[in-house]
C-alpha cells in the first residue's frame, strides 16, 4: 500500500490505472489541475478506475481527460470539438 500526501501539490499527471486499495490519497489542500488517461479494458465495459480517482477529490478547478479507445483506427479522423458538456448522474 502507498500513501501519498502533498498538500501543496498542484498538479497530478495520473496515466495509470487507479487501485485503491493499494494507492490512498491524502491531503493535497492546493491541487489546482488534475490530469488522467481513461482507457477501454478488453474484459471491462468501464474504466471504474479513472471513475473511483475522480471521486477523490471535492474540487477540482481544471480535470483533463484524455480517452484512449484502441477501436479506433488512425485511418478515422475524430470531429472537431468545440463545446463538450459532461453530465455526472
Amino acid at each position: 500500500m502507498v500513501d501519498i500526501v502533498a498538500p501543496v501539490m498542484e498538479m497530478i499527471k495520473w496515466i495509470d490505472r487507479y487501485d485503491p486499495i493499494s494507492v490512498q490519497l491524502g491531503q493535497m489542500a492546493h491541487l489546482q489541475r488534475l490530469a488522467t488517461l481513461c482507457f477501454e479494458l478488453p474484459d471491462h465495459q468501464y474504466n471504474w478506475g479513472s471513475l473511483m480517482l475522480l471521486q477523490c477529490f471535492q474540487k477540482i478547478p481544471d480535470l483533463y481527460i484524455s480517452i484512449c479507445d484502441p477501436h479506433v483506427s488512425t485511418l478515422y479522423t475524430c470531429p472537431v470539438i468545440v463545446h463538450l458538456k459532461l453530465f455526472f448522474i
